[in-house]
């Protein structure tokens, strides 16, 4: 009989590489199953989805680097880098 287990799995960004000459950005999420670290994934961005990504437009009182960070989150889960929900 299989055992089964339901498990809380969490993404955190935790790394990112801006080359403004190349446009390009690296990207590091680390992946943690139920508090404890499991590996984790990388996102390359390069060109016009560089651009796309900048471009994001701003929500009113929102900080900059959490503007900039939720554009990075949501451009992961909509490539399939990542899955889950933005919180």
């Amino acid at each position: 009989m299989p055992i089964v287990t339901t498990s809380s799995v969490s993404h955190k960004l935790t790394k990112v590489n801006v080359d403004m000459e190349l446009m390009t950005i690296w990207c590091y999420f680390t992946r943690t199953i139920n508090g404890k670290l499991d590996g984790g994934s990388e996102m390359h961005v390069e060109g016009t989805d560089m651009v796309s990504l900048l471009m994001t437009q701003a929500i009113p009182n929102q900080a900059l680097g959490d503007e900039i960070t939720d554009a990075i989150y949501s451009m992961a889960i909509s490539k399939g880098i990542i899955e889950g929900t933005l919180q």
